[in-house]
């Protein structure tokens, strides 16, 4: 059936309309996640006689006393021979590389960590550097909003033997040479509440989901992890720390983790949520849950707005 002049007219409009508003939200989700590029955490790397020499010093490699190195914009060829020294030569994905973090152990070596590949189209946040390269955990957190105004890219190296304390103060002299001179850690000890698992658990077939999707047409990756892997998920997921008393200690656990997504994008964890992830874990284990009073070491981060000059 023909479509008179005038409708399609009005459905040319309508389209154009549309695609106004969406480039408009696009926008307006990038100008608010947008940090720009300034302070030394951005610039290149100088070439120096040791790229030529050896590719791995001094970049990758921590010297006496050092806990923690941040390596913006890193060298290609320094990066890929890391890689290869922690045993990644055949593993390498094809995607660009954003960043990698190693551990450096008192051998000298360097150890894999973490990877994240794909097309960094903003610094990468603070909040991934904490939990994924650093590995604190997210209850020892207060301030996740600070942590995800704050982006800097690059690659990490973290000494095996540093403790979270000192890997935490060495972590706010790195953020404020890289162009936040604001940025505070403050540490205090605080009695939280915290979860701990009891009774006689039973094998998941169907994986348990830590937080609501973002998005319910997406899955995920299904991981499969020893008891241990599973409690230090699922209290980073819901940021409280978690406990297991049950039985066995030996399972293996199938589970799907929604919390980087949600809380990459700022999406409130409210008590509800914590309520509804634990009610599953406990359905889907045959698990009662119980909770408690934790005393604990937290850290709370600051960003002090700074005077224009």
């Amino acid at each position: 059936m023909a479509i008179s002049r005038e409708p399609r007219r009005r459905l040319v409009r309508s389209s154009l309309y549309g695609l106004a508003l969406a480039l408009l939200a696009i926008g307006l989700w990038r100008s608010a996640t947008y940090v720009p590029r300034h302070g030394p955490a951005h610039r290149r790397i100088p070439a120096g006689p040791h790229r030529n020499a050896d590719p791995i010093r001094p970049p990758y490699d921590l010297v006496a006393g050092e806990l923690l190195r941040f390596i913006p914009s890193p060298d290609p060829d320094a990066r890929r021979a890391a890689c290869r020294r922690a045993g990644l030569t055949d593993s390498l994905p094809h995607m660009p590389i954003v960043s990698v973090t190693f551990v450096y152990d008192n051998d000298n070596e360097l150890r894999f960590r973490t990877m994240e590949v794909g097309y960094e189209y903003v610094p990468r946040r603070l909040t991934t550097i904490l939990q994924a390269s650093l590995g604190i955990p997210t209850w020892r957190i207060r301030g996740w909003d600070v942590a995800q105004q704050i982006g800097l890219s690059g690659d990490w190296v973290v000494r095996a033997d540093a403790t979270p304390e000192a890997l935490m103060a060495a972590l706010q002299n790195i953020v404020r040479q890289a162009g936040y001179p604001g940025f505070q850690i403050r540490s205090l000890r605080q009695s939280i509440d915290g979860y701990v698992l009891r009774g006689q658990a039973r094998p998941n077939q169907e994986p348990i989901e830590l937080l609501p999707p973002v998005n319910l047409s997406e899955g995920g990756p299904i991981r499969q992890t020893s008891v241990e892997g599973f409690v230090e998920a699922l209290g980073n997921a819901i940021e409280r720390p978690v406990r297991w008393a049950a039985q066995p200690k030996n399972l293996t656990i199938r589970w799907r983790d929604h919390s980087p997504a949600r809380r990459a994008l700022g999406m409130p964890l409210t008590p509800q949520l914590v309520r509804r992830t634990l009610d599953g874990v406990a359905q889907r284990l045959g698990l009662r849950v119980d909770r408690e009073s934790v005393e604990a070491l937290i850290w709370e981060l600051a960003l002090e707005p700074q005077a224009s000059p």
